[in-house]
């Protein structure tokens, strides 16, 4: 049957492709959401640990090589992405009430542990989260936040270390869909320097050592 030039066809096909990409964006995003949560609780779990003392020299390079033995073809999982992890932990600790699930974390801390969790820094360096004036202005937050890919986290946090440049790149990443290479482009061409403003729904809310320590609930 030919159905080339029928437009109900057309329309079809048009709609149900809408459909599709639609639908592996959402199923892209869902993936990226849990896997930052998963690399934040790792970061957190070795920061801890590394920290702490509590494991000896060469402890991330063997942990890295009996995971890979334990489950083959395990990728993501390095030495030098295991840092990582704890790296974006520390540098976005402020996030945890948003990405750890306090009922059920994947890994257990004791209320003695808890406490002697290590700063990330001095808290007048530190990026810290402001409670926002509104739960829209939250939530769109950490919307943003989370469909931005490990990979361009990590080219952020290397790159920029304001903590208002940091934002103005997650926004950007988030909202226009940059790629690896993009984010790289921008970040040596100082985007920020010369554009120098983040969104306006931010503006009113964040400045050089806006964000401060959202209570956990």
């Amino acid at each position: 049957m030919e159905i080339q030039g029928d437009n109900n066809y057309v329309l079809a096909v048009k709609q149900i492709k809408t459909a599709i990409l639609k639908s592996r964006y959402e199923a892209a995003a869902l993936a990226n959401k849990e896997l930052l949560k998963l690399y934040f609780s790792i970061g957190q779990y070795v920061s801890f640990h590394s920290r702490n003392k509590n494991w000896g020299k060469g402890a991330i390079d063997s942990i890295s090589s009996l995971l890979q033995q334990e489950l083959h073809g395990l990728r993501g999982f390095s030495a030098t992405n295991i840092r990582n992890m704890r790296i974006f932990y520390e540098e976005w600790e402020c996030m945890q009430p948003f990405l750890i699930d306090k009922k059920e974390p994947l890994f257990q801390f004791s209320e003695e542990e808890l406490n002697r969790q290590l700063p990330s820094g001095d808290l007048n360096d530190s990026f810290l989260i402001q409670q926002l004036p509104t739960a829209e202005l939250e939530n769109e937050w950490i919307e943003l936040f989370l469909k931005v890919p490990f990979t361009q986290h990590r080219l952020i946090i290397r790159g920029a270390e304001v903590m208002e440049e940091r934002v103005f790149y997650i926004q950007k990443v988030a909202t226009e869909f940059w790629s690896f290479e993009t984010l790289k482009h921008h970040l040596k061409s100082d985007l920020y320097q010369r554009q120098g403003k983040l969104a306006h729904n931010f503006q009113s809310t964040l400045s050089e050592n806006a964000f401060r320590q959202k209570a956990l609930m």
